[in-house]
């Protein structure tokens, strides 16, 4: 079931908020989670961060957050997103 959006979870995301519950739907191998930001260099200065992990037994997975009112795409025609996606190998 997804989960019920949180008060105030509009758009932009920062993950800054103390008073907001990111709250994460996750779906078959997905956990997602805000974490402590472990480089904050370059384009991405926040303290906190959105973190999403996928099960290594599952194809696939993924999370995702409800937000508290509909993007209005008429006025926001322009959707993006700050990813670093490190791919971890395991060599056993």
């Amino acid at each position: 079931s997804v989960t019920p959006p949180a008060v105030g979870l509009v758009l932009p995301i920062d993950f800054e908020s103390t008073t907001i519950t990111y709250a994460f739907t996750n779906f078959v191998g997905g956990a997602g989670t805000v974490v402590n930001n472990p480089s904050i260099t370059g384009v991405n200065p926040s303290n906190k961060l959105g973190k999403m992990i996928k099960n290594a037994d599952q194809t696939y997975g993924g999370s995702f957050l409800t937000l508290s009112a509909p993007i209005n795409f008429p006025t926001i025609n322009i959707f993006k997103m700050k990813l670093f996606p490190p791919k971890v190998v395991n060599k056993e």
